[in-house]
């Protein structure tokens, strides 16, 4: 997720920008909302292995229709509108699952929604790790691409980079990264934030050689602190995204206050 966010923030040139601008994960919770509404008696492996399947085959959906759309508009605000406006239908679908659903199967969603990392077996581990490199490593060759794009689009034009090409792969990367997180552990919140612009405050600078790196390596040692905090205020434990968003918000507003302090 922190990947993910940082690819965004750099395309969008926008320090608040998200891993969930273009409204991946909404495609995904509409799918998992799906499965519970129709599939929820199902035991064994295929009960644990369908949310995640369901997630990812919306993730990718919804990642399709963003990346045909970024072939056709040039404009990133407009394709930011367009990622709203899709998110947006996916919300209102949910909306209308839940208000048929029986009460099991929205509280099957709810949960779900609030993220957790307890649903990841072992077994998962080794294809995680792997589908976590890949992203990693392209992200890492895009490295000065990425600090192109940070200078404006019309200076990436100038050095001759190819921004429709660089474009298309950052929106890949990210849906990837961000529906695989998504599929396994449920939308979680503000790490794909709070993890790069802690990068930023701590190692001071905004080359991405340094911030990828970093950014992965904070975002999972958020995520392993949070989920160590909930182990052990057990049978107490807050949802996941509950604690990320008290510990995480802290983090955006400190940001904010010192952007606003420096340009002041």
């Amino acid at each position: 997720m922190a990947l993910s966010g940082l690819l965004m923030q750099s395309y969008f040139q926008n320090p608040l920008a998200g891993p969930y601008v273009l409204g991946i994960h909404s495609g995904a919770t509409f799918f998992v909302a799906l499965w519970f509404m129709f599939f929820n008696q199902m035991t064994g492996q295929i009960a644990r292995l369908g949310p995640i399947g369901s997630a990812l085959i919306g993730s990718f959906l919804m990642m399709s229709v963003i990346i045909s759309i970024s072939k056709k508009v040039g404009n990133k605000i407009l394709l930011v509108l367009l990622g709203l406006f899709v998110s947006q239908l996916a919300s209102g679908l949910l909306t209308v699952c839940l208000n048929f659903a029986q009460q099991d199967h929205i509280k099957a969603i709810l949960l779900w929604s609030f993220g957790t990392f307890q649903r990841t077996a072992l077994s998962d581990l080794p294809f995680l790790l792997l589908a976590s490199l890949m992203p990693l490593i392209l992200a890492f060759r895009m490295a000065a691409h990425l600090d192109l794009l940070n200078l404006g689009e019309t200076y990436a034009h100038l050095s001759g980079m190819n921004f429709k090409k660089i474009s298309l792969y950052v929106i890949m990367l990210t849906g990837f990264s961000t529906g695989l997180v998504v599929a396994f552990c449920g939308p979680i919140a503000f790490i794909g934030l709070a993890a790069i612009h802690l990068s930023k405050m701590i190692f001071k600078t905004e080359q991405h050689v340094v911030l990828i790196p970093a950014s992965f390596m904070i975002g999972a040692i958020m995520a392993l602190f949070v989920e160590a905090l909930n182990l052990w205020m057990a049978p107490l434990s807050l949802p996941l995204n509950a604690v990320l968003g008290i510990l995480g918000a802290p983090v955006i507003i400190l940001f904010i206050y010192q952007m606003n302090f420096r340009q002041a």
